[in-house]
């Protein structure tokens, strides 16, 4: 699935390879045609698998449910140079991250695996994952590092980019809440990431953030998660379904 997206850059060829993650999880979740790809190519060397030979499933009228995440860690390794992502070889940290789309601190979009590949993590079969790059804390006072301006507004504008391609989307969740075993119900994706880009969303885009589809459990979202003391204020009013989605994309902040 394609996404028309400023700053957005498109690595899902240069991590296509990646099967594994650095503490062994497998990227693609069990079952999947990218998975047993993955499977097969076991003491692969670089290059060898391709996931772009994987077949994609019908899957983009599954997809309802966006889930946010926190890398917790700040990346200070560059990407490699923009003639990379068409080559089947990556062994960046950004592209083994389980997770659809990672949003920057400097506000760059990383398409690292392709949305209509079902992923091995909380998303499941009906869901997108965006991580934002950065850890962040979730004390009844902000401190330390603080989600930045412009991953606030990319992320706001990633999740209106995907409302336009995915015709059933209708859900938005901190990766908290819809974990089976909540140990992330207040750390994950934090306060900073969820009221000013997932809160935010569910308010003016109408998105459902407090009930859950019927197949994912709902540990509710905390109260910590909901610390309005975080909230940026950033203004971007103009990200509202009173706007067509290519003014959205295209506004200039």
């Amino acid at each position: 699935m394609d996404i028309v997206l400023p700053g957005l850059r498109d690595r899902r060829i240069a991590s296509a390879d990646e099967n594994r993650t650095r503490n062994r999880r497998n990227i693609y979740a069990r079952g999947t045609s990218a998975r047993v790809l993955s499977d097969r190519s076991r003491g692969f060397r670089a290059g060898r698998f391709d996931v772009r030979r994987a077949s994609l499933p019908a899957r983009m009228r599954l997809i309802d449910t966006v889930v946010l995440h926190q890398t917790n860690f700040f990346c200070s390794d560059d990407l490699p140079v923009e003639a990379m992502d068409s080559r089947v070889e990556s062994a960046h940290r950004l592209d083994v991250i389980i997770a659809h789309f990672v949003v920057r601190t400097n506000g760059v979009v990383i398409y690292t695996h392709d949305a209509e590949h079902v992923l091995n993590s909380v998303s499941g079969r009906h869901g997108v994952d965006i991580e934002f790059e950065g850890r962040y804390g979730n004390a009844e006072t902000p401190s330390g590092p603080r989600l930045s301006q412009e991953a606030i507004v990319s992320g706001r504008r990633l999740i209106a980019a995907l409302i336009g391609a995915l015709p059933c989307l209708e859900f938005i969740h901190p990766h908290g809440q819809i974990q089976r075993n909540p140990t992330k119900l207040h750390t994950c994706c934090g306060p900073d990431i969820w009221i000013n880009v997932g809160q935010w969303s569910a308010h003016h885009m109408h998105l459902i953030c407090d009930t859950t589809a019927s197949e994912r459990p709902n540990n509710g979202i905390s109260e910590r998660q909901r610390n309005l003391a975080y909230d940026q204020r950033v203004e971007t009013a103009e990200l509202t379904f009173g706007h067509t989605l290519d003014q959205i994309l295209n506004f200039e902040y």
